[in-house]
């Protein structure tokens, strides 16, 4: 948890790149907006083509930013 609170987006995108690295399962990105800010869309951009296992996003923050994904 404490790796969710450091709020860049290059550190969020190591995070979230270990867990996917570890799973053989699909992931979904989620951000949770208490503890985060945004990542933009093109990190979700990024792991998405990076992994394929990277199967969705959840946006709980700004609704219209799930038009740009």
């Amino acid at each position: 948890m404490r790796a969710l609170l450091l709020q860049t987006e290059g550190r969020l995108d190591y995070h979230f790149s270990r867990i996917i690295t570890k799973v053989n399962l699909p992931v979904i990105i989620y951000i949770y907006a208490l503890l985060t800010d945004d990542i933009s869309v093109s990190v979700y951009v990024k792991l998405s083509q990076e992994y394929s296992n990277v199967v969705g996003a959840k946006v709980s923050k700004d609704m219209s930013r799930t038009l740009d994904l």
